[in-house]
């Protein structure tokens, strides 16, 4: 028997873990396989801090934080050809 693991709609097809983080990595597991996966890491002022482009993929992602990161809450925006999604972070590095 192999192992089925659907994500919670409520969390729109997202899920990412560690959150909060205290990693330079974090995972991110996108439910639907859309054509293409753009990933912002914006801060609270607007500024987009990082980015990814993932391509036509589905499921499980490991992206890397920048090392100079500041603590503190960011916004990752998703856009994929299905729209757009966010989801809050938190960085908690010491």
């Amino acid at each position: 028997k192999g192992y089925n693991y659907t994500l919670p709609t409520e969390l729109g097809g997202i899920s990412i873990y560690p959150n909060p983080t205290q990693s330079s990595s974090i995972s991110i597991e996108i439910l639907s396989n859309t054509l293409e996966n753009k990933i912002e890491l914006i801060d609270f002022q607007g500024h987009v801090m990082q980015h990814w482009e993932l391509g036509s993929a589905a499921f499980r992602h490991r992206i890397k934080l920048a090392d100079q990161l500041a603590n503190g809450n960011y916004i990752l925006r998703f856009e994929t050809d299905e729209g757009i999604k966010t989801r809050i972070i938190s960085v908690l590095r010491d």
